[in-house]
């Protein structure tokens, strides 16, 4: 399990930029393969919109030392509004069902960088817990404007 910040930018006939919270969680498959889950919840300018994102998909990890790269590809499903018309309905907004959010999906590829706090199993807790920074780029295959989106982010994980 991931939590931390993620910042992102919107690119093509223009620029957005925004930031979000996000927690992911992930589960090993098999040696260096997993499958991940990330839902983050934020804001951007230009247009002022509430951003929500569920992004899922396959993890590879390279190596077993405590500096630890990966790649990442999935598809990532984005609801856009803007803030006035969260303002007027902002249970449904939250549950993604309200007629204002634009649903955006689209395939997503990236780099991830893990640090862990410790490769000696015998300290129990650290050799749990990591650091991990991200890199990815997804293509939203709709109409809206707007279609490219980079995100990075900087988040602490620990493992259960």
């Amino acid at each position: 399990m991931w939590l931390g910040p993620r910042g992102a930018l919107r690119l093509g006939g223009g620029v957005a930029g925004g930031g979000a919270g996000a927690v992911g969680v992930s589960a090993r498959i098999v040696w260096g393969l997993g499958a991940y889950l990330d839902l983050a919840e934020g804001v951007y300018a230009d247009p002022n919109q509430l951003v929500g994102e569920i992004r899922f998909g396959l993890r590879y990890a390279f190596g077993q030392g405590a500096w630890q790269p990966a790649v990442l590809v999935g598809v990532d499903h984005g609801h856009e509004q803007d803030f006035a018309d969260f303002a007027d309905e902002p249970g449904r907004t939250l549950v993604g069902s309200s007629d204002a959010i634009e649903h955006r999906t689209g395939p997503m590829a990236g780099l991830e960088l893990r640090y862990w706090l410790s490769t000696d199993p015998r300290r129990k807790v650290l050799h749990h817990m990591a650091v991990l920074g991200r890199l990815d780029a997804t293509y939203y295959v709709d109409e809206a404007p707007l279609p490219v989106r980079l995100a990075f982010g900087l988040a602490f994980s620990a493992v259960f």
